[in-house]
């Protein structure tokens, strides 16, 4: 049977065609492959959703650093108001209080637990001093100076009691904000008491007169 002249000559159009055929569903499964990719690969994460993340992480209230504490008189320690938030600093007043709150649980009932207790607000308090001392331009620090005065003026020690709040009223006065300015006031006053009370007159009139063209008159008028 003679055979077709037509079949060579039509061979290499048809193998053509196939080839394009098949290269062009290579380049489509290609595509599709890298579209899905692209897909599932993990976003970059926005300037704004990092900073999000940062603060869901850092999520400390600084009104409630002292929120834990013991003793229920001594949980509302401020701050300033114009100074920026240390949160490391945060951390550290709340394992002090952490820390006296487990001692205070590990105490066991008996004729010695009301010394035992005593002890351990001591030593809170002495914690709390070193802070102090370590943070020396800490927003914490006129706030700790006033809670430390409170706490010495109330078990008579008027000494540390009258340093403390002086320490709190030199590092306060010369704020603008309104907390701060609170920190100064209630200092002012309480100093100005213990000087009036163990008769260091003059010191209370150079507070007093210092206090006047710091807070205004009407505020210090308030003391009384």
């Amino acid at each position: 049977m003679p055979m077709n002249a037509n079949f060579f000559s039509n061979t290499p159009r048809a193998l053509s065609s196939r080839a394009l055929w098949f290269s062009a569903v290579c380049l489509l499964c290609l595509s599709e492959w890298i579209c899905i990719s692209l897909a599932q690969a993990p976003k970059e994460p926005s300037a704004t959703a990092k900073a999000e993340v940062r603060a869901g992480k850092s999520a400390i209230d600084p009104a409630r650093v002292a929120a834990n504490s013991p003793w229920p008189d001594l949980r509302n320690l401020l701050y300033r108001g114009d100074f920026a938030f240390d949160e490391q600093e945060a951390l550290e007043i709340k394992a002090i209080y952490a820390a006296a709150q487990d001692a205070l649980r590990a105490i066991q009932p008996g004729p010695t637990a009301g010394v035992q207790q005593r002890a351990v607000k001591l030593q809170w308090a002495a914690d709390m001093e070193a802070f102090l001392d370590a943070h020396t331009n800490s927003a914490w620090g006129p706030g700790i100076a006033l809670t430390l005065g409170n706490v010495s003026r109330d078990r008579l020690a008027y000494s540390k009691a009258a340093e403390m709040f002086a320490r709190a009223w030199d590092h306060s006065k010369d704020a603008s904000d309104g907390r701060t300015l609170q920190i100064a006031g209630q200092a002012g006053r309480e100093l100005a008491g213990i000087l009036a009370m163990t008769g260091q007159l003059e010191l209370f009139d150079d507070l007093v007169s210092d206090a006047k063209s710091k807070v205004g008159e009407q505020s210090v008028r308030d003391w009384w």
